[in-house]
C-alpha cells in the first residue's frame, strides 16, 4: 500500500468553503447552519493517532467556533439541530 499523505487546508479557506456551501446548497436551506456559523471561524488540527479506518491515516479534528451573541440568538436552533443529530445516530 502507498503511504497516506495529505496537507491540511488553510483554516480560513476551509471555513469560507463550508459557509458558502451552507448558504448556497439547497440541501441545507431548511436549516439555519449558515446563520449560526457565518461570523465564526474554525481550526483544523491533526494528531499523531492513527484513525484505524484507512491505511496510515491520522485523526484530524475540525472545531467550529461561534460568538456568544450568535449562540444566544440561535440557541433554540442549535438545540434542535443537536437533537436531530442524536436521533439520526440511532
Amino acid at each position: 500500500m502507498s503511504e497516506f499523505t495529505y496537507e491540511l487546508p488553510d483554516n480560513k479557506s476551509f471555513f469560507n468553503t463550508v459557509t458558502t456551501i451552507l448558504k448556497s446548497d439547497p440541501k441545507y436551506a431548511g436549516y439555519k447552519y449558515y446563520n449560526i456559523v457565518k461570523d465564526g471561524y474554525c481550526e483544523i488540527s491533526d494528531t499523531s493517532n492513527f484513525s484505524g479506518k484507512r491505511w496510515n491515516a491520522m485523526y484530524t479534528s475540525v472545531n467550529f467556533y461561534i460568538s456568544q451573541n450568535a449562540y444566544a440568538e440561535h440557541a433554540s436552533d442549535i438545540l434542535v439541530l443537536y437533537l436531530e443529530s442524536q436521533n439520526n445516530q440511532k
